[in-house]
């Protein structure tokens, strides 16, 4: 039992309900106070959900011919080409590499190279540096 005091809230008749609600956008208020405060802060030319609707279908509506207007039509020699499509620039395949920083650098993995001690982690990476600063003979044979 509530103790002396205290009130039971109550749920308003079904009649009460219609008129806790806002007239513009039929929000449900449970004090008279509270929705006449929020029918205040409503702006002087807002509209209704009734008339939303309204524009929105009507909107809807214009929309759709202003569609239907520019699709051509078959039969007027209206020639149809396949929608173009956007070429992507192609990439290079780069075999994936092992992630560096994240994990320790085993020395047994790397390649060393005999003639400047520089270190690889990647193998491409050698065989390039082999390639450009340690190359002796041209690989292109005349003939």
């Amino acid at each position: 039992m509530p103790e002396e005091g205290t009130e039971i809230a109550t749920t308003p008749n079904s009649d009460d309900e219609d008129d806790l609600r806002c007239p513009i956008c039929n929000l449900k208020f449970e004090t008279e106070s509270e929705r006449n405060l929020h029918v205040l802060a409503h702006p002087q030319d807002c509209l209704t959900k009734e008339e939303i609707l309204l524009r929105r279908k009507l909107f809807y509506k214009e929309v759709r011919k202003q569609q239907e207007a520019d699709e051509p039509k078959f039969g007027d020699d209206v020639k149809l080409s396949p929608p173009k499509q956007q070429h992507k620039p192609r990439r290079i395949y780069k075999p994936p590499s092992k992630r560096v920083g994240l994990t320790k650098i085993r020395m047994e993995d790397c390649l060393r190279c005999d003639a400047c001690s520089c270190i690889y982690i990647d193998p491409q990476d050698y065989y390039k540096h082999m390639r450009n600063f340690h190359q002796k003979y041209n690989t292109v044979i005349p003939r």
